[in-house]
């Protein structure tokens, strides 16, 4: 036995029981699904709506072309990081055109299935207390992209100012 340490398990049972805890919070928070109310939902279209029409056209045209690009690109479509997408050209496109988007990503953001956004968001959101971050051992970070962009866009409706 290697001084300082005592016969027994429980450092080994002590660390056991950690682990067992954090895969039954890591559990929970998957299992979570966070709703966005119709208020909220209805805050970020008519936010949307206030966008001048060519910018809309404009990054409606990227977001399509970009999506149909993560699809078809062997370098994005066996990717399971959001970050990888952020080397399209469309995705360097659309951080151009700067942070008056934010609400027409927040519109898209709706949209579970476009939460692969969250990447331009951060890019363009300047202000870090409107984006979501995880401090080390934080168990949300296993909360899942999904969740992630509903938070965002809560996030984004009650601090922003809009």
């Amino acid at each position: 036995m290697r001084p300082g340490t005592r016969a027994g398990t429980g450092g080994f049972c002590t660390g056991l029981a950690e682990r067992s805890r954090t895969a039954r919070r890591a559990k929970q928070i998957a299992q979570e699904d966070i709703e966005l109310s119709d208020a909220e939902k209805q805050a970020v279209i008519d936010k949307a709506a206030n966008i001048n029409c060519e910018v809309k056209t404009k990054f409606n045209d990227l977001f399509n072309s970009w999506n149909e690009e993560i699809s078809i690109n062997p370098q994005t479509k066996y990717s399971s990081s959001t970050l990888a997408y952020t080397t399209l050209p469309q995705f360097k496109e659309m951080q151009a055109m700067g942070k008056n988007i934010i609400p027409l990503i927040m519109e898209k953001l709706l949209d579970e299935d476009n939460f692969f956004l969250l990447p331009l968001y951060d890019a363009i959101q300047t202000d870090s207390q409107l984006k979501i971050s995880y401090k080390k051992g934080d168990a949300k970070i296993l909360e899942g992209e999904q969740n992630k962009a509903k938070r965002t866009v809560r996030l984004w409706l009650s601090l922003s100012g809009n």
